[in-house]
């Protein structure tokens, strides 16, 4: 899960695992990405100072049998990224052939669609990554293949961008996005993306030659090939090299806006810093939310500006959801000692509407619930209306919100390779 206190200025790795938004209610962070075991070698206050706030009451109603039901329980799970509609589970390959790794797809409440087995050996998938296209949920990512000498040509290795449905796991679309002479330019690390903007219609990688690669996610065709870091920012892509960043429309290619560390000053913690690192919560894909300790800034990614600024009455301490439906951002802060979770309102000039202390984290907003992960690890459904406890699950011991689906989480098993799937929506 991501914390404020762990941020980097111009961090060079992304979360291969989940680079997917609701655009309902936008699960941010560690609430929304894969929590795999990291020894799996795949890794896919009150803001208004002038604001009225309801100290909200602990009022519990009889808990619902299917609000908390565990659905399915999946087994050998290497890696695994979701979006809205569809998990996919990267483990042991579904047949006795060796040198592969299997695919499964699964709807959000954990029943199994499609399956396939991808060459380990050669093709060395890494970096998956899942979203929601128009025309159904996707996963994606990347594979290498040899191209043998040819007389005096030497060989050479060519990096795939590979697409399939999540739930049947049937090939999209294959396409090379570069070629290299050394193979070790061809895998991942902490520092390739493969990510997608936020309305599913571009796919965005990055290659060894300091490259940024869009293509277009239904077809697969390659629309820009840019000079620099790809960071996506909403529905456009900035590309970085050093302190400066220049975001394009993905699609064109045309400038919309440029940032630089060094028009402000020299802090490290420079407002354009922060709005070219990768630290950014939600939005609606033309604006998003970027923070630093005890600030929220709400940014114009067309160009560039910072439209309101947001303070808060303590230090953030754990994971944004921002409720596109409701207009609302749920912040968790850090106190007096307490965690705290803020729920301002973004309709009218982001005041506070309510606190309520003991969540840790804000995981997911349904249209009569926020689910929150309590200080205790314990998961609870708050009143988006004033913060009460409305029903809560005795599972502890949780260390993030899981690998959001739809009205599920994907929530791993202690230190195992085996989930749980588990009903998040009332």
């Amino acid at each position: 899960m991501l914390i404020a206190s762990q941020r980097t200025l111009l961090r060079r790795s992304v979360l291969s695992a989940l680079a997917i938004v609701s655009t309902a209610a936008v699960a941010i962070s560690g609430c929304s990405s894969s929590d795999a075991p990291t020894s799996s070698p795949e890794s896919s206050g009150a803001a208004d100072p002038s604001a009225t706030s309801t100290s909200a009451s602990t009022t519990e109603a009889a808990p619902t049998d299917a609000q908390w039901e565990v659905t399915a329980t999946l087994k050998e799970v290497r890696a695994i990224v979701g979006s809205k509609q569809a998990a996919v589970v990267v483990g042991p390959n579904a047949s006795t052939s060796q040198g592969q790794v299997g695919l499964r797809g699964f709807t959000p409440d954990g029943t199994s669609k499609g399956s396939t087995n991808i060459s380990d050996k050669d093709e060395s998938p890494c970096g998956f990554f899942a979203f929601d296209s128009a025309d159904g949920p996707r996963v994606g990512y990347r594979t290498r293949s040899h191209v043998e000498a040819a007389g005096i040509v030497p060989e050479k290795w060519q990096t795939n961008i590979v697409v399939r449905d999540a739930l049947t796991l049937d090939e999209k679309w294959s396409t090379k996005v570069a070629e290299h002479e050394n193979i070790d330019h061809t895998g991942c690390d902490d520092a390739t993306v493969e990510t997608t903007t936020y309305n599913g219609q571009w796919v965005v990688v990055s290659v060894v030659t300091h490259r940024s690669i869009v293509l277009d996610s239904a077809t697969g065709k390659i629309a820009q090939q840019l000079d620099g870091y790809p960071e996506v920012r909403g529905n456009y892509v900035g590309v970085s090299s050093g302190p400066e960043m220049t975001i394009v429309e993905p699609g064109t290619g045309k400038k919309v806006a440029e940032l630089s560390v060094l028009k402000n000053n020299s802090r490290l913690r420079s407002l354009q810093g922060i709005l070219m690192s990768n630290e950014i919560r939600g939005g609606d894909g033309e604006r998003g939310i970027v923070y630093d300790d005890e600030m929220l800034y709400l940014v114009s990614w067309r160009d560039g500006s910072v439209v309101k600024k947001i303070p808060l009455p303590g230090e953030l301490d754990g994971s944004i959801v921002v409720d596109n439906e409701s207009n609302r951002v749920y912040v968790p802060v850090k106190t007096d000692g307490k965690f705290v979770l803020l729920a301002l309102d973004a309709a009218n000039g982001y005041s506070e509407l309510w606190r309520q202390t003991g969540p840790r984290d804000a995981c997911v907003v349904y249209p009569k619930s926020v689910i929150v992960r309590a200080e205790s690890g314990n998961f609870a459904s708050l009143s988006p209306e004033d913060g009460s406890q409305q029903t809560h699950t005795d599972i502890d011991n949780t260390v993030s919100c899981g690998l959001i689906v739809g009205d599920y989480t994907f929530m791993r098993v202690g230190m195992t390779h085996g989930y749980q799937v588990i009903r998040f929506a009332p």
